[in-house]
């Protein structure tokens, strides 16, 4: 990612976990990107499918990612460890 484009538009710094909004720098990327934005349902979760349009050959054999957000440290913890 272009770092002066990053910091102009306010995506140089990663995005909390608790956040409820998408940052810009994801929404503006998403064709060139091995996986889009199927739904987002703010601080609940985000689903990606794979980009049939994506330009490269995928390495792998995904068919979507469910990214959950967990706010609280403890609670991400203790999701990690019961799996």
């Amino acid at each position: 990612m272009d770092k002066k484009w990053a910091e102009e538009n306010n995506a140089a710094a990663p995005t909390p976990a608790s956040a409820t909004t998408p940052q810009l720098r994801v929404v503006a990327r998403k064709r060139h990107r091995p996986f889009m934005i199927e739904s987002h349902q703010p601080g609940v979760k985000t689903v990606f499918k794979v980009n049939p349009n994506w330009w490269n050959k995928p390495e792998h054999n995904l068919k979507e990612i469910i990214f959950t957000p967990i706010g609280s440290a403890a609670t991400r913890v203790a999701a990690l460890l019961l799996g």
